[in-house]
């Protein structure tokens, strides 16, 4: 199957329309589950569904400049889209609740799945930071907090030893909480 999908990855950076669309109904499992993780976290009646986000994010990725091969690329990159979404629905939220204020949070939340718009927010500032510093670091943490990928499937996905990936995340959610006080 990840002969398949390196194809239609090819195929689709190419133009080819067949490649999208079969891509898409190879995929949507794959990333409706990504989304179901993201949407675990959030509040009742959250303007996004699930299926929502993975067609949400599908569009980005039409759009987007994908210049890899493999499905560990795509979905990475797919997980950076529903980031993108949430963060936009966050600001969303925040701005109509609070009139535009922020407020200071933690990474608790994080770790229980259960993010706040608010926590949405800045980690999600403090990811940029982040990202200028050391890119894979960020991918490592992103895919963790934001896709609930495991250390394992992390590794895999970057092709790098679970320990790397172990090392990057504890360093990443350090400068992370420092970053956020």
């Amino acid at each position: 199957m990840e002969k398949n999908i390196t194809k239609l990855l090819l195929d689709w950076q190419r133009g080819e329309v067949d490649a999208e669309r079969d891509l898409w109904m190879m995929m949507h499992v794959e990333l409706r589950q990504l989304a179901a993780h993201y949407m675990r976290g959030q509040q009742p009646g959250h303007v996004l569904q699930a299926t929502a986000l993975v067609n949400e994010a599908f569009l980005k990725l039409v759009d987007a400049e994908f210049r890899g091969s493999s499905k560990g690329a795509f979905m990475a990159l797919a997980a950076k889209a529903m980031r993108s979404i949430l963060v936009d629905q966050a600001r969303y939220e925040n701005r109509e609740k609070r009139g535009g204020g922020f407020l200071q949070v933690t990474l608790s939340g994080l770790h229980d799945n259960t993010p706040s718009p608010e926590e949405i927010l800045l980690v999600d500032e403090e990811m940029v930071k982040l990202e200028k510093i050391d890119e894979r670091m960020a991918r490592i943490v992103e895919m963790k907090i934001f896709g609930g990928f495991t250390y394992d499937e992390i590794a895999a996905l970057l092709s790098v030893s679970s320990a790397t990936v172990r090392a990057d995340m504890k360093f990443g959610i350090t400068w992370l909480k420092r970053e956020m006080g």
